[in-house]
């Protein structure tokens, strides 16, 4: 596997994992049960937010590379 294959499977962990992070904060599955509830939704948000820039951010560098290939 070269590098650039190795960076995007990495990228899109990270991005799959923040996601992941985002609904379980919003679930209440990460946070204590005492944590204040505008945490939680801010936490969640922030959490969610990042996951879908790692997924645009992956996507056009993909693209990117793809034109620069050619």
């Amino acid at each position: 596997m070269d590098g650039r294959k190795i960076s995007t499977i990495l990228a899109l962990t990270v991005a799959v994992v923040m996601l992941a992070s985002g609904i379980a904060v919003l679930a209440g599955i990460f946070l204590p049960p005492a944590a204040p509830q505008p945490l939680r939704l801010t936490l969640g948000i922030v959490f969610l937010l990042m996951g879908v820039y790692r997924l645009l951010m992956v996507r056009l560098q993909a693209k990117q590379a793809e034109r620069s290939d050619e």
